[in-house]
C-alpha cells in the first residue's frame, strides 16, 4: 500500500477519488427524463408492429402523467388486440432513473376471435406491489420490475361455454429487461407460477378442471425486437432458458356418466429453446416424475414413476426447401410401473419388476418440402428423413434388453402391394443385440398375452433373423438393407 505523505500526493489521491465517485454516479448526461422513457416505449412498441398512444400528456416538475393509454395492433388471420391503461406516471429519480407507476389492474381486449366462437375476449392483467424502474447506460435501455404477485384472468365473456374460466397467478416476481440496438435480453425469477382452468361442455355437461403449478423459477431469454406478423410467419433467432424446483399438473373430469382424475408431478428440472442459424433446438430434463390416472372407464389405476426424463432435439426451421441436419437424444431412466398397474395384466408377478430404461440417440439429415394445405391459401414445411445414424438405441424392460446401432439412408417409399402399408426404401446396416428375449416371451405367454402357438412362431422368427450370442439367452443380428429393396440378416437374404 502507498501512503500519501506530501500535499501534492494528497491532492492527487483526492482528485482520483473524486473522479471515481463521479464515474460511478449517474451524471446529468446519463440521466433519463420522463419524456425520453415515454418516447422509448412508443418506439419499442412500433418496432413490434403496434401503436402506443395516450389521450392526454401532463408534464410536471420531473414527471409526466399519461392518461388513457392505448396499446393496439392487429395481424391478418389472427385478430386484433388492445391494452387499456387508465393512467401511467413517469417520475425522474435522483440517481438518473425513472420510476414508472401503473394501476393494479390493466384491461387487455382481443377482437375477432372466431376460433373461440366470439368476437371479443377481455382479460384483466393485475399485480400487487408492482415496482418498475427504467434506466439507461449507453445504448442500452433497461426495465427492472418486481411484484409481490401478478397474473391475469378472463373477464368477458362469462356466458359462453366454449370459453373456460382461466386464471394465471405468479408470486415473488423479479425481472429485468434490457433493450439494445437490435435485441432484447431478459432475466427473471419467480417463487411460483400457477394456471387454473375450469370448462364445461355445453352438449354433454362434462366439467373439466385443470391446475398447473411450478415453483422456484429462474428464466433468461434473448431475441430480436420483431414485428408480430413477421414472428408468426417465420421463427426469429432467439434463446430461452428456464430452471425450476418442482411442478405438478392435476386434471379432474366429472360428468353424469363418468368421472376421472389425472396427476403428473416432477422435481427439479430445466428447459431450453432456441432458434439460431436456421436450426430450432428444444431440450428439457425433469427428475422424480410421477403419473397417476384413475377413472370409472378404466379397469384400474394407471400409475408409473421415473427417476429422470431428458429430451434434446434439433430440427431445421425457416429454411428454403433442401436437406438439413437433425438430431434427437432421449433418455428415460428407472421407469417403474405401479403394482396396481402391473396387476392389470400380471397379477401373479410372473414378469420381472426391474426398472426400465429407454435411451435413443439419433442424428442425420432431413429434407424440407413446402406442402400446400387444401385451398392453396397456406403452406407448411414437411420434414422427410434422408439419412440417419443410430448412435444408441437401448430398451430395457421386464428382464429383456434390446441394443441397436447402425446407419441408414432413406430413398423414398417402396410401392404398396397387397393392401400392405408402404415401407421406406432403406440402404444401410443395423446391428442388434437381444438379451433375455426368450424369458420375456415365455413370461408373456404365461400371463396369457398370447398362446403357445404364437410363442413358437415368435421363437422361430427370432431364429431366422438372429443367431445365438456368447451369453445364455442372448441373440445377435446384423441386418443389411440393399438398394434393390432386399433385407439380409447375418448373411442370409430374407427379401
Amino acid at each position: 500500500m502507498v501512503i500519501a505523505d506530501t500535499p501534492s500526493q494528497v491532492s492527487a489521491t483526492l482528485a482520483r477519488t473524486a473522479a471515481l465517485a463521479i464515474a460511478l454516479t449517474p451524471a446529468a448526461g446519463w440521466s433519463l427524463t420522463a419524456e425520453e422513457v415515454w418516447s422509448k416505449f412508443q418506439e419499442t412498441v412500433a418496432e413490434t408492429g403496434q401503436t402506443l398512444s395516450a389521450a392526454s400528456e401532463t408534464p410536471g416538475p420531473g414527471s409526466l402523467t399519461l392518461d388513457g393509454l392505448t396499446l393496439s395492433g392487429s395481424v391478418d388471420g389472427v385478430g386484433s388486440n388492445t391494452m387499456l391503461i387508465e393512467v401511467m406516471t413517469l417520475t425522474e429519480q435522483a440517481d438518473g432513473s425513472v420510476r414508472i407507476d401503473l394501476p393494479d389492474s390493466i384491461l387487455v381486449e382481443f377482437q375477432d376471435q372466431a376460433s373461440f366462437g366470439v368476437e371479443r375476449l377481455v382479460f384483466d392483467v393485475f399485480s400487487t406491489d408492482l415496482d418498475m424502474v427504467a434506466t439507461e447506460s449507453g445504448s442500452e435501455f433497461s426495465l427492472r420490475y418486481t411484484a409481490t404477485s401478478g397474473g391475469l384472468r378472463i373477464l368477458e365473456p362469462t356466458d359462453v361455454p366454449e370459453i373456460p374460466e382461466i386464471e394465471v397467478l405468479a408470486k415473488g416476481l423479479a425481472f429485468r429487461t434490457t433493450l439494445g440496438d437490435s435485441r432484447t435480453d431478459s432475466t427473471g425469477t419467480a417463487d411460483s407460477f400457477a394456471v387454473s382452468m375450469n370448462a364445461t361442455d355445453a352438449d354433454t355437461g362434462q366439467e373439466l378442471e385443470v391446475v398447473y403449478e411450478i415453483s422456484d423459477i429462474v428464466t433468461a431469454s434473448s431475441g430480436p425486437l420483431t414485428h408480430i406478423a413477421q414472428a408468426i410467419e417465420g421463427l426469429p433467432d432467439f434463446d430461452l432458458a428456464i430452471d425450476y424446483g418442482a411442478f405438478s399438473l392435476g386434471v379432474a373430469s366429472s360428468a353424469t356418466v363418468s368421472t376421472g382424475t389425472l396427476a403428473l408431478t416432477g422435481g427439479v428440472g430445466s428447459g431450453r429453446m432456441s432458434a439460431n442459424d436456421g436450426l430450432a433446438r428444444f431440450a428439457s430434463a425433469t427428475s422424480d416424475i410421477g403419473f397417476d390416472m384413475r377413472g370409472e372407464g378404466l379397469p384400474g389405476p394407471i400409475n408409473w414413476a421415473a427417476e429422470n426424463l431428458s429430451l434434446d432435439a434439433t430440427l431445421p426451421a425457416n429454411q428454403p426447401s433442401g436437406e438439413y441436419p437433425f438430431a434427437l437424444d432421449l433418455d428415460l431412466q428407472n421407469f417403474t410401473l405401479g403394482e396396481a398397474t402391473w396387476g392389470l395384466f400380471d397379477p401373479n408377478g410372473v414378469l420381472p419388476r426391474d426398472p426400465a430404461r429407454l435411451a435413443v440417440d439419433l442424428d442425420g439429415t432431413a429434407e424440407l418440402r413446402e406442402q400446400i394445405l387444401p385451398g392453396g391459401q397456406q403452406s407448411f414445411q414437411a420434414m422427410e428423413p434422408r439419412s440417419m445414424t443410430i448412435n444408441q438405441f437401448v430398451l430395457d424392460f421386464a428382464g429383456a434388453q434390446l441394443d441397436a446401432t447402425g446407419a441408414l439412408e432413406f430413398l423414398g417409399m417402396q410401392p404398396q402391394f397387397g393392401g400392405m402399408p408402404a415401407l421406406p426404401n432403406l440402404i444401410g446396416e443395423v446391428s442388434i443385440t437381444l438379451a433375455g428375449m426368450d424369458g420375456l416371451l415365455q413370461g408373456l405367454a404365461d400371463i396369457g398375452l398370447f398362446d403357445n402357438q404364437a410363442l413358437i412362431g415368435a421363437r422361430m422368427m427370432l431364429g431366422v433373423v438372429a443367431r445365438p450370442g456368447a451369453e445364455p439367452d442372448t441373440l445377435e443380428s446384423e441386418l443389411e438393407f440393399t438398394a434393390d429393396g432386399g433385407v439380409i440378416a447375418n448373411g442370409m437374404r430374407l427379401r
